[in-house]
């Protein structure tokens, strides 16, 4: 009714192959519906993506990494895998970092969170999980961004902060929004009127 078609895009998880596996996951399966759009009746110029926790931080690398030519290897060949909008929502932005802040996650635990992402402790992996950080890639051609995240998530709040920070910094459009109260997986039809709001005036018709 609002002009919106939804595709669901799956990845393999972090116990299954480690980073950049689920990157190159989604990044190919933006690139598949692309070459695909006729067929769906898509616009394949107008690609909007949303989703939370680490859903939320593959979304948040999927705009950032844009330039990065080395996780575009999936299929089809040469058909971009960029998007003109993103809604992260409480996904993790910093490993490194989740200790300095109050939160669930601490990285200095055994099994930290993260630790099967990069195939080993975070801590003995700083190279591995920079790379897996969206804030590594951020530039000044990144995608507009709307950030959602609870204040009792059990991602830090923080971790949302610094993404906005970072794009800020580099001239990003960014939209960063803090739900009081809200747990992890929070939702309800107002957080579903901002995202499709988003949503349509990014990506409305020219």
């Amino acid at each position: 009714a609002d002009g919106l078609a939804v595709a669901s895009a799956n990845y393999r998880l972090s116990q299954h192959a480690s980073f950049p596996a689920r990157l190159e996951d989604v990044k190919t399966a933006v690139s598949w519906l692309r070459a695909q759009a006729r067929e769906y009746g898509l616009v394949p110029g107008r690609f909007g993506v949303w989703a939370a926790s680490a859903g939320g931080h593959l979304a948040a690398l999927l705009g950032t990494t844009h330039d990065v030519p080395e996780f575009d290897r999936g299929e089809p060949a040469g058909v971009s895998s960029r998007v003109p909008a993103l809604c992260d929502r409480f996904g993790p932005t910093g490993f490194l970092q989740m200790n300095r802040f109050p939160g669930a996650m601490d990285p200095d635990v055994p099994d930290p969170p993260g630790s099967l992402l990069v195939a080993g402790p975070v801590q003995e992996h700083p190279d591995k999980v920079r790379r897996a950080h969206p804030l590594t890639c951020v530039s000044a051609d990144d995608p507009p961004f709307l950030i959602m995240q609870g204040d009792g998530t059990l991602v830090p709040l923080h971790q949302s902060q610094l993404l906005a920070d970072a794009l800020r910094a580099a001239g990003v459009p960014v939209q960063p929004e803090v739900i009081r109260g809200a747990g992890h997986r929070f939702g309800g039809p107002a957080v579903r009127d901002r995202v499709r709001g988003f949503c349509r005036a990014r990506l409305q018709h020219p």
